[in-house]
Formats: C-alpha cells, sequence, structure tokens
C-alpha cells in the first residue's frame, strides 16, 4: 500500500511531520514533497472551511499528492488545531481513510472516537 505522511499532533501540542510508526520526519522529505520543510505549508491550509467542527473532513489534490485533512483538538485543545494525512498520488476518501488506519491507526482511532470523521464536500 502507498506510503502515508501524517501532520498533526501525536503525544503533545504543536504540530510536526510524522512517518509510520510514528516517528518525526526532519530530512530528507520525500521525493517530490511541496509542503515545505517539516510540513509547515499544511497548517491549517486544507481542513474544511466555516466551522472548525471536528469530524468534518476534506479532501484536496495538491501538486500530485493527496491531503485528507480535518479539525483535531484531540491532543492540543487551541483554536485552528487540524490533523492532515498525506499521500503521493490521487486517493479517494475510502482510499485515504484506510492509509491512515494502516500507517498511524492510534492516531486514527483517537481522531475518529473523538468525532467520527466524514467528507464534507466544499
Amino acid at each position: 500500500m502507498e506510503a502515508c505522511y501524517y501532520f498533526g499532533c501525536v503525544e503533545k501540542s504543536g504540530h510536526y511531520l510524522f512517518g509510520p510508526g510514528p516517528r518525526e520526519v526532519y530530512r530528507p522529505m520525500p521525493d517530490g514533497w511541496p509542503f515545505g520543510n517539516y510540513g509547515e505549508k499544511l497548517d491549517g491550509r486544507f481542513p474544511p472551511l466555516g466551522p472548525e467542527k471536528m469530524g468534518r473532513a476534506t479532501i484536496h489534490v495538491f501538486h500530485g499528492w493527496t491531503v485528507m485533512a480535518m479539525w483535531d483538538r484531540t491532543v492540543d485543545k487551541r483554536g485552528a488545531c487540524n490533523s492532515s494525512f498525506v499521500a503521493h498520488g490521487r486517493h479517494s476518501f475510502d482510499e485515504m481513510v484506510a492509509l491512515a488506519k494502516e500507517h498511524f491507526p492510534t492516531v486514527w482511532d483517537r481522531i475518529n472516537e473523538a468525532a467520527p470523521v466524514v467528507l464534507v464536500e466544499e
């Protein structure tokens, strides 16, 4: 299955980029990675517009990468906290959910148990 990355909080406040494990990713960035060093261009850019309601997710394809982004306050309770799962190529919502579950099961379970994740069309 396709490699997947996670941008968000794992055990502490602060948004970081993680590869499976989860392990923090510092360098080198994946080939063709369009989100800046450490994924900082993911932060707050892709979650749903409107109210920052947990459980609402969007899918975006950005420079050949699929981003499934959602508001997430399960670790960091401050406003604008969000999580993104990212995979190279074009993927559906169901495919991104499968990748998130495979590569980041504890993160996915934490987010989805707080509020079931559903796709919001924008």
